[in-house]
């Protein structure tokens, strides 16, 4: 019995110790969901901008823009599915303002109410595009955009960035310059 107690104690200490952190140990740089941490993604200054970005175009009128190397700036917003933000890569599913959300039935039977669940896959498909940030090899950034000054599945947003050269038709692949959280 002391032998159980004691090694509940010891982990309910370590738990407890664990959860404590000063300033500077790094866990502004971390997001808790689910009881897993995740590593948030690093960015240079300014690439969440307070700023506008500027006149922006739709999700659907994007994807009718859908060729490499142009520069586009699109408003939606993150979701579409269940989990529109990547957990360890800077990358998000932005969708379209014209899908019927789960948060906008009339039965809201949805744990996720930014996901689009209830719509037939083509306008699914048709309506949403992903975004990522890249380096200067256009390889995607480590860590998730999750909780990053306040981004979150539902959330409206402005994207500026270039039409990355695999994006297809099906599925188009801006990767953003500068993001603004409306």
């Amino acid at each position: 019995m002391y032998k159980k107690y004691l090694i509940l104690s010891s982990f309910a200490f370590l738990l407890f110790i664990g959860s404590c952190s000063s300033e500077n140990s790094g866990v502004d740089n971390e997001s808790i969901k689910s009881d897993i941490v995740y590593k948030k993604v690093s960015l240079p200054d300014g690439v969440i901008s307070a700023n506008s970005i500027g006149e922006s175009i739709t999700v659907c009128e994007a994807k009718l823009k859908n060729v490499a190397g142009n520069w586009l700036t699109v408003e939606g917003f993150i979701g579409g599915r269940r989990e529109p933000i990547s957990k360890e890569r800077a990358i998000f599913i932005m969708g379209d303002h014209e899908l019927v959300t789960c948060d906008e039935m009339p039965t809201d039977h949805c744990s996720t109410p930014w996901d689009a669940c209830c719509e037939p896959r083509e306008k699914i498909s048709s309506s949403t595009l992903t975004v990522r940030l890249v380096d200067s090899k256009n390889d995607v950034l480590k860590g998730t955009l999750y909780g990053l000054r306040g981004i979150k599945p539902g959330q409206t947003i402005k994207v500026f960035g270039k039409v990355d050269q695999k994006s297809i038709p099906e599925s188009m692949i801006i990767n953003a310059e500068k993001l603004e959280l409306l």
